[in-house]
């Protein structure tokens, strides 16, 4: 009988001094130093980059009128001109204005030749042109000498129609033609410029004497192109 106490005290102990191992399954894994946690406050990375994108990122152009995405923004003198044909056309004077020279503003010129008073506006004075009722002298009437006093909505109507110059027939750039009889002097007022002529041609009706052309003249400015002139071309007397 004391033999058999004594074995069964030896058999206590030994499973005292052997636990048994925990099975895989109810193990708890420790975080490992080679796995970092996920932060929850982190962004995902594709919609950090979306933002980025949205944003413009750090490919900013100084050339970047207000309001525009640097996508969005067109980089040659061709399509520079056909942005601000498109936003005159909508009439919105607070876009055009961000293409105006910051310092020259923008002249306006009925014909090729640019008078020595022909009207210039700023940023500002552009941004609300089309809006006032103030009557102004832009030069005088080729043939008739008359005094050309419109509002600028009538210069508009008269000399610029920006509508017929959404799908010219022709689109010279950085180079001047001689298509009327009126000298063309505008290389002479804006030496350093670059040009963009948009070019209707005549109807047959009226033996192509009824073409016009818009001349859009540019300077260089911080890196960029800005608006210095918008020069009306046509058929004089």
């Amino acid at each position: 009988m004391k033999k058999m106490s004594f074995l069964i005290i030896i058999l206590l102990l030994m499973a005292a001094c052997n636990p048994t191992e925990p099975s895989e399954e109810t193990k708890v894994k420790e975080p490992s130093l080679e796995e970092p946690q996920p932060d929850p406050n982190e962004q995902p990375k594709e919609n950090n980059e979306t933002e980025k994108e949205e944003d413009g990122g750090s490919d900013f152009e100084q050339n970047q009128p207000e309001g525009e995405s640097p996508k969005a923004q067109p980089k040659s003198e061709e399509e520079i001109t056909g942005k601000i044909i498109q936003i005159l056309t909508e009439e919105n004077m607070e876009k055009f204005s961000r293409y105006v020279h910051p310092e020259k503003g923008v002249l306006f010129s009925p014909y090729i030749y640019i008078a020595q008073n022909a009207l210039t506006f700023d940023r500002e004075q552009v941004n609300s042109l089309l809006k006032s009722d103030v009557v102004h002298h832009w030069g005088t009437f080729d043939g008739s000498g008359e005094a050309m006093e419109l509002t600028a909505n009538q210069y508009f109507e008269t000399f610029i129609q920006i509508d017929l110059f959404t799908n010219p027939d022709e689109v010279i750039v950085n180079e001047m033609k001689q298509r009327g009889n009126m000298l063309n002097n505008v290389k002479e007022v804006f030496p350093n410029s670059k040009t963009v002529e948009f070019y209707v041609e005549g109807t047959e009706t009226m033996t192509g004497m009824d073409w016009k052309s818009l001349l859009f003249v540019f300077e260089e400015y911080e890196e960029g192109l800005k608006l210095v002139a918008i020069v009306h071309d046509s058929w004089t007397i």
